[in-house]
């Protein structure tokens, strides 16, 4: 039923949009009632990031990443986020995870207050500093890593879609490694 649920759930996301899926439409898609939804899943939040194989905990994942050193890190960073897109999210799902950020509003602002806190604070914190301060610089190197997803995987730009991953690396690591280090250098 789990499973079920989940790919109606994809269905749904991909076809309407965050604000137009509901946790009844799910339902009726899977041929279950709405509280099967709500047991297995709790809210539409986690309905939506688990139908769509998004990471649980970002932060998490990036401090794991962040724990190597922060020597080479950009590459290591560029290497994950490129394997998230690559290996658990297609670029319908690329589609819907803006279209939900852009065309609804809750959904926009959960995410920046989410962000700030959960993922820019737990960063801040690995780096020894409060998230005002390195903020600036992990936006812009989220912002970057937003961009090049979009082109190659949803937008599909050529030659940047079929570039091949250590050419786009090796490419994008020295501009994301400034920035890193500039988080550095003002911690110093």
């Amino acid at each position: 039923m789990r499973a079920r649920i989940r790919s109606a759930a994809r269905e749904e996301f991909l076809e309407r949009g965050y604000d137009g899926t509901t946790m009844r439409s799910v339902a009726r898609r899977a041929g279950c009632d709405s509280a099967m939804v709500g047991y297995y899943f709790g809210s539409k939040q986690r309905l939506f990031r688990e139908s769509l194989n998004l990471p649980i905990d970002p932060a998490d994942e990036v401090i794991s990443v962040l724990s190597g050193g922060l020597d080479g890190v950009a590459e290591r960073i560029l290497h994950y986020a490129l394997s998230i897109y690559e290996e658990r999210i297609t670029g319908d799902t690329m589609l819907a995870l803006m279209r939900a950020l852009i065309t609804d509003a809750q959904t926009s602002q959960r995410f920046r207050a989410y962000f700030r806190s959960d993922i820019l604070g737990k960063v801040a914190a690995f780096f020894g500093d409060d998230a005002d301060d390195v903020g600036e610089q992990i936006e812009l190197i989220m912002a970057m890593m937003y961009g090049i997803a979009t082109m190659r995987y949803a937008v599909r730009l050529e030659p940047l879609a079929s570039m091949p991953e250590k050419r786009l690396v090796a490419f994008m690591a020295p501009i994301i490694q400034s920035r890193i280090d500039r988080v550095v250098t003002h911690l110093d």
